[in-house]
């Protein structure tokens, strides 16, 4: 087990990459709190051995962290909808656990104590708001429409006005400065 958590980066990472075996199996919880390189360290390096497979875990929070980015559709964000459980990522796959699923929920009784029950799931909707961000992250396990936490720039206008792609220009443009 090695702790990847941004703070000890750099020695994590140092670890990971000296791994060497036929299988092996990089499972990162809470991947949207950890750092960038963890991904980056088992695609360039972990990949390598025979047998790799990394699964990432976590409450989505934003589209352009770990866990975002390793969760990106094959056909691109515009390719989900809020409803869809799975879909094939640029790596892989993903799988899409909804809390409004649960088993407690869908049954309409508590069957597994440790999940969501239709009590906390209420209390969730009426403290957090079905349309707030910590409801879609926690809740729903999906990216919220109205972006992420901690940016200037909403991530749902980014999204919509594709702002993450490249730019075209009626003319080639010509460069002043660079900073």
């Amino acid at each position: 087990m090695v702790a990847g958590e941004k703070t000890k980066e750099k020695e994590s990472i140092g670890k990971l990459i000296g791994f060497k075996a036929n299988r092996m199996f990089l499972v990162a919880d809470e991947l949207p709190e950890l750092s960038e390189s963890l991904v980056a360290a088992a695609e360039s390096n972990l990949s390598g051995n025979p047998n790799f497979q990394m699964i990432g875990i976590g409450n989505p929070n934003s589209y352009y962290d770990p866990f975002g980015m390793f969760c990106e559709p094959e056909n691109g964000w515009a390719s989900l909808t809020e409803d869809m459980e799975e879909w094939k990522t640029k790596r892989g796959l993903c799988l899409r656990f909804d809390g409004e699923k649960s088993p407690n929920i869908l049954a309409g009784k508590t069957i597994y104590p440790w999940m969501l029950t239709d009590e906390k799931l209420a209390e969730a909707r009426r403290v957090m708001g079905e349309k707030s961000l910590l409801y879609f992250r926690m809740i729903r396990g999906y990216w919220s429409p109205t972006g992420a936490s901690e940016s200037i720039y909403s991530e749902a206008d980014i999204m919509t006005y594709k702002a993450s792609t490249p730019a075209i220009w009626l003319d080639p443009p010509t460069l002043l400065a660079g900073l």
